[in-house]
């Protein structure tokens, strides 16, 4: 993959594009890891699709990064793919790359030829109750609370099922400060819930690991679905980080809601 990047008043982004087919796939990570989570579908798909992964705003090498939100990375993102010349892509957003994608597909729906959520949850009012959103608003408070290592290890070992997916948790995690870490998580949940986001006009595909335990994310997912008649999988065996625990069952599901997408 070719690594690039792009400059903008808050910091410099990084990002790696493959491929030379006639559609394009963007690739957003989750909260705390980095480009490197999607390597299990670089080879499934840089044959036919022109890819681009990224390291968001304030993770990876996209640090130092000022002012990172959910709103700002969605705006990157239509930056990226202006220097890219893009004009549509159909965006992958694991857990908090799934909230950027929403915005991106809200505020430029001509931009976004499908969204697959994996992992990641509707930004939408009525899928989350009051008493829930007190509980996403002082989670990262309460990670203040627990010490460096223990909170590193837990969370890779709560995101995923594998002893792959566990170690890549890990290293990626240990990469950044307990502050980068609460910040960015911060960022995650809180803005998250700030935001009202549907009636978005794409197709869209919901993928979750039957054992995603990150709050209520397979709860949300299968409602979304429900609600909305959204296609949906559940993958075996999987946790929260579930393209990388089942990455070929994973790969396939995606690839076979690609071929539809006209």
């Amino acid at each position: 993959m070719e690594h690039k990047m792009m400059n903008t008043p808050r910091g410099t982004i990084h990002y790696w594009t493959a491929g030379a087919g006639t559609e394009t796939i963007f690739f957003a990570h989750g909260a705390t890891a980095d480009h490197a989570m999607f390597d299990p579908q670089m080879p499934a798909f840089t044959g036919q699709y022109r890819v681009i992964c990224w390291d968001a705003p304030a993770h990876g090498l996209s640090r130092p990064y000022n002012g990172f939100t959910i709103q700002q990375a969605a705006d990157d993102i239509v930056q990226l793919l202006d220097v890219e010349g893009v004009s549509r892509a159909h965006l992958v957003g694991q857990s908090m790359g799934g909230y950027i994608a929403q915005v991106v597909a809200s505020d430029h729906p001509e931009r976004v030829k499908s969204l697959v959520s994996v992992d990641s949850a509707p930004i939408q009012r009525r899928y989350m109750s009051d008493l829930d959103r007190w509980l996403v608003s002082i989670s990262t408070p309460l990670m203040k609370l627990y010490p460096y290592n223990t909170l590193v290890t837990s969370m890779a070992d709560q995101v995923s099922t594998t002893p792959q997916g566990k170690a890549y948790m890990l290293g990626v995690l240990k990469t950044l400060t307990k502050e980068e870490i609460v910040h960015n998580l911060d960022v995650a949940f809180n803005d998250t819930i700030r935001f009202d986001r549907g009636n978005l006009t794409c197709p869209i595909f919901i993928i979750c690991g039957e054992k995603d335990r990150s709050g209520k994310v397979l709860q949300y997912s299968r409602r979304w679905a429900e609600l909305e008649h959204h296609p949906y999988a559940e993958i075996t065996g999987a946790a929260h980080n579930s393209n990388m625990d089942a990455p070929e069952e994973f790969n396939r599901l995606l690839a076979d809601f690609l071929k539809t997408v006209k």
